[in-house]
């Protein structure tokens, strides 16, 4: 199995992954944005507040981070190649441990995921994220799922 870690993300990370991103990450930030491929994770990069990288055998598989809202909540997002798919298990665990690092600062985390990238929608169901609506959203008014996590929800079912 490869030797994955994940650290804190440089620029120089977004540049590599860019051109290797899954065709369904890329369709979503053209659909979301507008923008290519490389200027919407360059976007995501530069625009957030905390960006993380999925390294595996020194090559940059995924980015992730949020951009906080307000002292409350945050919008959440991850853009990957498909060798995310090949550590998925392992990938898996580790986004567990990660949503716990980023929602301790935060009572409500959101993210929109274009209806069609059913592997994005599946991993934010998994990581206890709700769909809470569908929203016509981006330059080309197509469907995107509003998916929220409820930190203090979260709490109070584990305790």
């Amino acid at each position: 199995m490869a030797k994955c870690v994940v650290q804190e993300a440089q620029e120089s990370d977004a540049v590599r992954l860019a051109p290797k991103l899954r065709w369904a990450d890329k369709r979503e930030i053209v659909a979301h944005s507008g923008l290519s491929p490389d200027h919407g994770l360059m976007r995501c990069y530069e625009s957030s507040d905390k960006v993380w990288a999925v390294y595996c055998d020194d090559e940059p598989i995924a980015l992730f981070g949020y951009l906080k809202l307000d002292d409350n909540s945050a919008n959440v997002w991850l853009l990957g190649s498909d060798k995310i798919l090949d550590v998925r298990w392992w990938w898996l665990r580790e986004s567990k441990k990660w949503l716990k690092v980023v929602a301790q600062d935060f009572d409500r985390l959101w993210a929109v995921a274009d209806v069609r990238n059913k592997i994005h929608t599946r991993w934010f169901k998994w990581l206890g994220f709700e769909v809470l609506s569908t929203l016509i959203t981006g330059p080309y008014n197509l469907p995107f799922y509003h998916i929220e996590y409820n930190n203090k929800e979260q709490l109070c079912a584990t305790s």
